[in-house]
């Protein structure tokens, strides 16, 4: 496998990880099985999650302006 190939497993990967993580925070949002102080810890937790998924996606960024 060539290392762009891995690359771009990894981006959509982390890609696919973010999305989950948005509905899961869209559902935690909506239900009425947490009390708010529970919703606010749980997010507070997922936050991890959303912030490792930013710096993964920043990795992956390509710097293409010198490209002509």
């Amino acid at each position: 496998m060539h290392i762009s190939e891995m690359i771009d497993n990894a981006n959509e990967a982390v890609t696919n990880i973010a999305v989950v993580h948005g509905q899961v925070m869209m559902d935690l949002m909506a239900t009425q099985e947490f009390t708010p102080e529970q919703k606010v810890f749980i997010s507070d937790q997922l936050l991890k999650i959303s912030d490792a998924t930013s710096m993964a996606q920043s990795k992956f960024s390509l710097d293409v302006e010198g490209d002509d």
